[in-house]
């Protein structure tokens, strides 16, 4: 069987495209708590207190956001590509399998806990 070395037609675009969706959901729950419009100022207040109290919520946001963020700017530079040639996807697949897994260590070292 012969090799051809290139990926199936828009595998690479799709992989992109929900990584990008992934970015934007992700930035968008981070940002949320902010865009409180026609609110008393004492409520947004104390919005703003409980949403900065729940961290754990919004470190998850935040870690995604800033790990799809990487991601999406790996996939579209486009050397690395074919500097990578045939490892190019297989990196950016087990980086976005692998997040999931790490969030929570991640999380744990941000407040200064040890891993579990």
């Amino acid at each position: 069987m012969e090799r051809t070395g290139e990926l199936e037609p828009g595998v690479l675009s799709t992989f992109r495209l929900f990584i990008g969706v992934q970015l934007v959901i992700s930035v968008l729950g981070v940002i949320a708590p902010w865009l409180i419009p026609f609110h008393a100022p004492a409520e947004v207040i104390r919005h703003m207190n409980a949403v900065l109290s729940s961290t754990a919520i919004f470190t998850q946001l935040t870690i995604t956001a800033i790990s799809s963020s990487l991601l999406f700017l790996y996939l579209s530079i486009y050397s690395l590509r074919h500097a990578l040639k045939s490892f190019y996807l297989p990196v950016a697949i087990i980086w976005a399998t692998r997040d999931p897994d790490l969030q929570p260590i991640l999380r744990a070292s941000l407040r200064g806990k040890s891993s579990p």
